[in-house]
């Protein structure tokens, strides 16, 4: 299938998108093939230019870690020969897990982070040497005047942990090149670490330019100077020596005037690997990359180097973990063990363990965390397209923290997932209420040769698969990049438990196939069923895939005539019902 998104990739990934735009973006990359073999060759750009960064990326760890980064781009559903195709390029070994999923998601994130300037690692040696430049002096931690209390676009629970004085302030800072990094504060507790930055010119002004990354080699140290390794599930074993590319577990954006860098370390650290009280991050920045309206101004090459101090002692004190063991099996044989909460300062984490093999088709599951007033404290929804709440933009839920929420994998036939909420009072007893299971299934959903012209006076209502779908006026118009495209009013009830259809694809009289776009809302009739109410769009320049890139060819002929069909639908299991008190067993 061609798609006419591609475009788009570098905007949804820098996050230079509007809130609708990137929910639409985000329903796009759930099932577009097109996209995913645009990443595929933007990777293979990245080896034929590091071949350093193929040999570490290869290595088992380093690619289990790309994919619990995964979580902040919904990179959707592959089909088998792109991921079979991938697999062979990768040439990695199926270590107890799905090698067709891992290689896959492993490529997309890839070239996911590199699209967001950040840099593939170069030599670990570089991990060891070099000078360090900044200077440190201690100051007295206050609520009051917290940098990340005040920051507007950051989660709640960040803001509520630096009121309560998890926060510290820094003072460091690194020259080169005219230009000055300082790093203002910093906020960690045993679920993730929040840095706060500036950029400043020679004048000791913020750069002209609303975004600039910070890009090079990330490295925690114990207080006595020992690198320290992430623990990361491989089989549910780490592979010794073999330390991990940090740049890629950090989230980096741009906050009003602040570098923000944000680390989960539930994943970092384990039973088996302690958290220390103290450690050292050891940041060597390489380049500075600055864009401005998604666009790349400048890359500013140089050496910044800082050691940013750690203290977890208070944090530690103040993390409860709350022992839950409490299990659940469906009818149709699936089985949630919620394990445990821990209530950190920052944020709470729920850890569950299931039997969903984390295939491109797994299970998707919601839930509901309640207060004792029956009130919703929080919720996870992991059909992403399903219906937002309006917390933050997306549809996971109500006070997810989606990037420190991701997948561990513990063997072949079992997948624990750890869900980061806002911070819940520990002091509550809450009741988890599981919502709905649902599973894709394929389908066969088809149109009749549709006449674009005569769809404005005499639309064309198809029923199948129980659903009924509409479709209507057809224009063909031009999009913000200039490029024509064909939208089709399109409005629809989908059958019984019947959540969500995905894979919009078309073919035109000239047997030429393009990629859809679904774009518009979804919502519930008085029965409960979905109603979808937006549009399709289809470019109608047929899109020829090239190294790194996608080439749009004009057609030869007018399209006047379009099959529609969609590929899969998302049905929820039925008679699925558990609540769990989370509170410690007596």
């Amino acid at each position: 299938m061609r798609c006419q998104k591609t475009k788009q990739l570098s905007d949804y990934l820098e996050d230079q998108l509007s809130v609708q735009e990137r929910q639409e973006f985000e329903a796009h990359l759930e099932n577009c093939l097109h996209c995913h073999e645009v990443l595929d060759g933007m990777v293979e750009d990245v080896y034929s230019v590091d071949t350093m960064a193929e040999e570490e990326l290869l290595k088992e760890p380093i690619a289990g870690k790309i994919i619990e980064r995964l979580p902040d781009y919904p990179l959707g559903i592959l089909k088998p020969k792109t991921i079979e195709e991938a697999a062979s390029q990768m040439g990695r070994k199926k270590r107890g897990l799905d090698l067709m999923k891992k290689s896959a998601l492993a490529l997309a994130s890839i070239a996911a982070v590199v699209a967001m300037g950040i840099a593939v690692s170069p030599s670990f040696a570089t991990y060891v040497t070099g000078l360090y430049a900044s200077t440190t002096k201690n100051v007295s931690p206050t609520a009051s005047n917290s940098i990340i209390s005040t920051i507007n676009s950051l989660d709640l629970g960040a803001k509520q942990a630096a009121h309560n004085g998890f926060a510290h302030p820094l003072s460091l800072s690194a020259t080169d090149q005219g230009i000055t990094l300082e790093v203002k504060e910093i906020l960690a507790d045993p679920l993730r670490i929040i840095i706060a930055g500036v950029t400043k010119d020679k004048d000791g002004k913020y750069l002209e330019e609303g975004f600039q990354s910070w890009d090079g080699e990330i490295t925690f140290r114990n207080k006595d100077g020992k690198i320290l390794n992430a623990f990361y599930s491989s089989g549910g074993k780490r592979e010794a020596g073999s330390p991990s590319p940090e740049q890629f577990n950090w989230y980096k954006r741009n906050f009003d005037d602040y570098q923000v860098l944000q680390r989960q370390l539930n994943n970092f650290f384990n039973d088996e690997h302690p958290m220390p009280d103290e450690f050292i991050v050891e940041f060597n920045v390489t380049e500075i990359k600055c864009q401005q309206n998604g666009v790349l101004t400048r890359t500013i090459k140089g050496n910044w180097n800082f050691k940013i101090p750690v203290d977890m002692k208070k944090a530690k004190n103040a993390t409860k973990t709350v022992k839950i063991n409490q299990q659940y099996t469906t009818p149709q044989g699936t089985t949630f063990a919620i394990k445990e909460m821990k209530f950190a300062p920052s944020g709470t984490l729920l850890v569950t363990e299931t039997n969903i093999k984390n295939s491109l088709d797994r299970d998707m599951y919601s839930f509901q965390i309640l207060d004792e007033k029956g009130a919703v404290a929080a919720s996870w929804d992991d059909v992403r397209s399903a219906y937002p709440d309006g917390n933050n933009g997306y549809t996971f839920g109500k006070n997810v923290i989606r990037f420190a929420s991701d997948i561990q994998y513990n063997t072949k036939n079992e997948t624990t997932f750890f869900t980061v909420f806002s911070s819940l009072d520990q002091t509550e007893k809450y009741t988890l209420r599981f919502g709905e299971i649902n599973k894709q299934e394929k389908t066969n959903f088809k149109t009749p040769k549709l006449t674009l012209e005569s769809l404005a006076e005499k639309p064309v209502t198809v029923e199948q698969n129980g659903s009924t779908i509409t479709f209507g006026k057809a224009e063909l118009k031009k999009d913000k990049f200039g490029d024509e495209e064909v939208v089709i009013d399109i409005k629809g009830i989908l059958g019984k438990d019947i959540v969500e259809v995905e894979g919009w694809e078309a073919v035109d009289e000239h047997g030429v196939e393009r990629g859809m776009d679904f774009s518009g809302k979804n919502s519930k009739d008085d029965k409960g069923n979905v109603v979808m109410d937006g549009k399709l769009s289809m470019d109608t320049a047929e899109f020829k895939i090239k190294p790194g890139k996608s080439v749009a060819a004009p057609p030869d002929k007018e399209i006047k005539e379009l099959t529609i069909q969609y590929l899969y639908q998302r049905k929820i299991q039925p008679d699925v019902s558990w609540e769990v008190p989370l509170q410690a067993k007596k």
